[in-house]
């Protein structure tokens, strides 16, 4: 009887005992801190890869959108997004601003029958936002044969 008094009684008094100790609550915050070290990265390189995509995606579509426009009108050698997107369908730039309608553009070759895009729009914080085919600073367009084939000729330049 005595033994089932105490087992009640040390029962009683675990029962009392509510929270977490400090050493359990320091050891959930560190579980959950080295989570968010590899989580963080990760989920910010997704981030800009899925803007890159984005916006190469929009080039492609200047590019086909200037294909029906030369199969309509004919052959021109520059056509502006403002005269392909005659809808506004390429609304907003992935980095938060709006495409340059007037700055960007597809040029067309003709006779060997390519296409070089050339898109460019200003980020939520002002900087300018080129799809060009290298890292330089000269703003060449990118052939449509050359998007998304190859990533060295995806670069996507916030200056």
């Amino acid at each position: 009887m005595e033994k089932l008094i105490f087992l009640l009684e040390t029962e009683a008094a675990q029962m009392d005992k509510k929270g977490f100790t400090l050493i359990e609550l320091i050891l959930v915050i560190g579980i959950i801190g080295v989570i968010l070290a590899f989580a963080i990265p990760n989920v910010t390189t997704t981030l800009e890869k899925n803007k890159k995509d984005q916006m190469i995606a929009d080039a492609k579509d200047m590019a086909e959108k200037a294909k029906n426009y030369i199969l309509i009108n004919g052959c021109k050698e520059k056509l502006i997004l403002d005269v392909l997107d005659t809808n506004k369908e390429i609304k907003n730039s992935p980095y938060g601003g709006e495409y340059d309608r007037n700055g960007s553009y597809v040029m067309v070759n003709c006779k060997e029958n390519k296409y070089y895009i050339f898109l460019t729009s200003k980020d939520d914080k002002g900087n300018s936002v080129t799809l060009s085919n290298n890292n330089n600073n000269n703003n060449k367009p990118i052939e449509l044969s050359e998007l998304n084939s190859n990533n060295k000729y995806n670069y996507i330049k916030v200056n």
